[in-house]
């Protein structure tokens, strides 16, 4: 079955003409927004939001676990891994899904006045889901279900 989502663009974030593109979700039944990153390998969470979705670590006696990520050029991303019990685009319901919280707050700064930004929607979805980006429509399917 194939589920389609509305893809929102964000412009004039910087001053080559660039954009990000986002989908808006609910995780936990709470309202999120993701950047969606072709480029990002997993779905990270920013740490400030983890609270207000409810999200918690995949098991407690992983407070202490932290785990070094490569961001974009040789930025180090320290990242811990939790479980969303549900995240939900449309009629696409994903339960248990695993994902980490990191700091995202220089994305969030500099998207602030333009989207509140919640997480990046990384390609281990959008590969699991073989998703698809319509920039001309302006969205974003998912054709599997599994």
């Amino acid at each position: 079955m194939k589920h389609t989502l509305k893809l929102y663009k964000i412009t004039e974030f910087d001053n080559e003409g660039g954009f990000m593109i986002y989908v808006e979700c609910k995780i936990n039944h709470k309202k999120a927004n993701l950047i969606v990153d072709t480029g990002a390998s997993r779905t990270l969470i920013n740490l400030d939001s983890c609270k207000e979705l409810m999200i918690s670590d995949k098991n407690e006696d992983m407070d202490d676990i932290k785990i070094e990520t490569k961001g974009i050029g040789s930025t180090n991303l320290t990242s811990k891994p939790i479980t969303i019990e549900e995240i939900s685009f449309n009629r696409l319901h994903i339960k248990n899904a695993d994902a980490f919280a990191t700091d995202l707050s220089d994305i969030v700064e500099v998207l602030k006045n333009k989207a509140h930004i919640d997480g990046i929607m990384g390609s281990d979805i959008l590969s699991q889901y073989s998703s698809v980006i319509d920039y001309g429509k302006n969205t974003i399917r998912f054709i599997n279900e599994t």
